[in-house]
């Protein structure tokens, strides 16, 4: 069956090397690989835009996502925590050792307060800007005026 797919993620083609960028749609062959349980797996097969090469995307869902099987590689495109983001726990290994391990723990759980402890300002300053602009309607009224009055001192309807 023959259907149009949208690129879920950034890939690299393996044939030319040209990045593919997420949301590209395509003409692809979907198939039945097999099921998860009572869920099916599909594997999508499609051609690469730039060369001859077949890429083949296949769903996946124990993890919720999809899994690029053979003519491609998946960007890597997670990178270090940046000031501001919020924590996550990168892979089961890291998973099960803070789990097992009360010290890793402990010290995980020091990083996060302190890194809460830091970003509580912020998140001060950031709810009081956004209770000063609550009233939406007030605050669309101001902006379309001010614009009004531009728009027209700049066709020179207006001379002040």
């Amino acid at each position: 069956m023959i259907m149009r797919f949208e690129l879920p993620f950034n890939i690299w083609c393996s044939g030319c090397g040209e990045h593919i960028g997420m949301g590209v749609r395509y003409n692809a062959e979907k198939t039945r690989v097999g099921s998860y349980y009572t869920t099916p797996i599909f594997k999508f097969k499609m051609r690469c835009q730039y060369c001859a090469n077949y890429f083949e995307i296949q769903t996946d869902p124990k993890n919720f996502e999809y899994v690029v099987v053979s003519g491609a590689s998946r960007k890597n495109e997670r990178g270090e925590l940046t000031e501001g983001e919020s924590v996550s726990i990168e892979g089961k290994e890291e998973a099960a050792k803070i789990a097992s391990d009360p010290m890793y723990r402990l010290e995980h759980h020091a990083e996060d307060e302190k890194k809460a402890e830091d970003a509580t300002p912020r998140i001060g300053k950031l709810l009081a800007l956004k209770e000063e602009m609550k009233d939406d309607f007030t605050l669309n009224q101001v902006l379309r005026k001010s614009f009004r009055v531009w728009w027209f001192r700049r066709s020179g309807l207006i001379r002040h």
